[in-house]
């Protein structure tokens, strides 16, 4: 946020904007530090209740077997489920995630792995929201739903 500038107003669609285009412009970044440190997706297109997002695992995130930690899938899934929020909610609003859940199917191995997140229904104070998360050649690895509380700022 720049000096002058209304603290009860967020560019989100600003924000979406600059994840795409690789970087974040806006400080202080809405998810805070925790966000500006986690290795999470970029942002391939929005709309909006659409974004596509996609993300490489690293060797790093994998357990034994060479697949993705499956904890990850929840930061993961959380942080792509809320761009997509992003692109649904007022500049005066501000969102959380009340509950998240994640059903898996197959192990993410190392490689590019696919975010496809969708609003399901916007009412006045939640949005629900799905992502469908695919390995390169379109199989299922997992799917998220969550549901997040709308407040608006005071």
């Amino acid at each position: 946020m720049t000096k002058g500038e209304d603290p009860q107003r967020f560019r989100w669609r600003e924000l979406l904007d600059a994840v795409t285009r690789g970087h974040d412009e806006l400080d202080p970044h809405p998810g805070g530090p925790a966000i500006q440190n986690l290795d999470v997706p970029n942002i391939r297109s929005w709309e909006p209740g659409r974004v596509r997002a996609d993300w490489e695992v690293p060797a790093g995130l994998t357990n034994l077997r060479g697949e993705l930690f499956g904890g990850y899938f929840g930061v993961l899934a959380d942080v792509v489920l809320s761009f997509v929020v992003m692109t649904v909610v007022e500049e005066t609003e501000r969102f959380k995630t009340n509950d998240l859940e994640i059903s898996y199917f197959r192990p993410a191995l190392l490689g590019t792995i696919t975010f496809e997140a969708e609003v399901v229904n916007r009412s006045r104070s939640l949005v629900h929201a799905e992502t469908r998360i695919v390995r390169k050649d379109g199989k299922l690895l997992a799917k998220a739903n969550a549901s997040f509380s709308i407040v608006r700022a005071s």
